[in-house]
């Protein structure tokens, strides 16, 4: 960023940048290292669930459904984590691409918690994403 800015500074021929391109986990619902279960474990972020509240009714349908699992009424809920959370929701994967068999396709969304897996990776790749846009905006 700091090298577009030295020669595209004056003429501003440059008018966006893609700082991410195609986020996302192959072959698993979720990062599954040491550091991420911890954070899968623990409380659900305020930010999030702050967020979530305020924007329910325009929520996705499909996270729609999952909204009255989380225990939203709950002061404590930021305590809980996203495991927690939404344990007894379901949204059936949308894949039957290899290496994933027709048994597994069926039965995983069952044994894998895909809602909150889902609502775990978004957060996180978008703070992430937001913290790169944000050191790319600071050098310019």
């Amino acid at each position: 960023m700091r090298h577009i800015k030295e020669v595209d500074g004056a003429t501003h021929t440059v008018v966006m940048m893609q700082v991410e391109n195609e986020v996302g986990v192959l072959r698993d619902s979720r990062d599954r290292s040491p550091l991420a279960n911890r954070a899968f474990a623990g409380p659900v972020p305020a930010e999030l669930m702050n967020y979530l509240e305020s924007h329910k009714d325009s929520l996705i349908p499909e996270f729609r459904a999952v909204w009255p699992k989380m225990d939203t009424g709950n002061p404590a809920r930021g305590n809980r984590s996203l495991a927690r959370q939404a344990a007894d929701a379901s949204i059936p994967i949308q894949t039957t691409s290899p290496p994933m068999s027709a048994f597994e396709h069926e039965v995983s969304w069952r044994e894998l918690r895909w809602p909150s897996d889902e609502i775990f990776m978004a957060w996180n790749y978008a703070r992430f994403v937001e913290a790169v846009a944000k050191a790319a905006r600071s050098c310019l």
